[in-house]
């Protein structure tokens, strides 16, 4: 809605943080689905694991791109070099696996001190 101008425009300077916080509050939602799942499964309600194909280049873009304005606000320069093909697919659990490479980074970030 935002994104998409429906509240008029929005200044170029302001469009990344507003993509980061779009994509941090969804993230925020698959952690709290997560948490639920954990309870199903506790319960013995939870035995569903759907893999899926993504572009494995394209996914870690995305995630990296998360992360570019909190680097940035700590000084970092977060230097990704992915050298992998861009048709390359692999079978993953998305949400696992993006969750697995989205707390390296965090870490990653947390625990570099300022130069």
């Amino acid at each position: 809605m935002l994104l998409e101008g429906d509240l008029g425009k929005i200044p170029e300077s302001a469009l990344g943080p507003i993509q980061t916080i779009f994509n941090q509050t969804t993230r925020l939602g698959r952690l709290i689905n997560n948490m639920l799942d954990i309870s199903k499964i506790e319960a013995g309600n939870g035995d569903e694991f759907i893999l899926s194909m993504v572009h494995i280049a394209t996914f870690l873009r995305e995630i990296r791109d998360d992360f570019l304005s909190l680097a940035l606000e700590k000084s970092i320069d977060l230097v990704w070099e992915i050298d992998i093909d861009d048709n390359l697919e692999l079978k993953i659990h998305v949400d696992r696996f993006k969750q697995a490479i989205i707390n390296l980074i965090a870490n990653a970030i947390k625990f570099t001190p300022i130069q």
